[in-house]
């Protein structure tokens, strides 16, 4: 499971440093940090989420198995959001 959570950590930040690539274009700068950092933040948070999970969690009662759902779902809306964004380009 580390390999897709490691993907979907890096799509993340991924999709949100190119929305501050284009965002600098466009001449938002201050649009273009909130983008950096927001997708620093939530790579690192659900990244520090699944390293503790899986660390502390009994694999037993399904913590980490709860916990790497929610961060597929997460990644997959987060996604699923972008695609349609960019749809309008087409």
């Amino acid at each position: 499971m580390a390999i897709p959570a490691h993907m979907g950590f890096a799509v993340l930040f991924g999709m949100l440093y190119g929305e501050a690539k284009y965002l600098v274009v466009r001449g938002h700068r201050i649009g273009s940090a909130l983008c950096v950092v927001i997708g620093f933040a939530l790579s690192a948070m659900l990244h520090g989420l699944y390293d503790a999970t899986a660390t502390l969690a009994n694999y037993g009662d399904g913590t980490f198995l709860l916990v790497v759902a929610v961060i597929y779902v997460i990644v997959f809306l987060v996604v699923r959001s972008a695609a349609k964004h960019d749809r309008r380009f087409a």
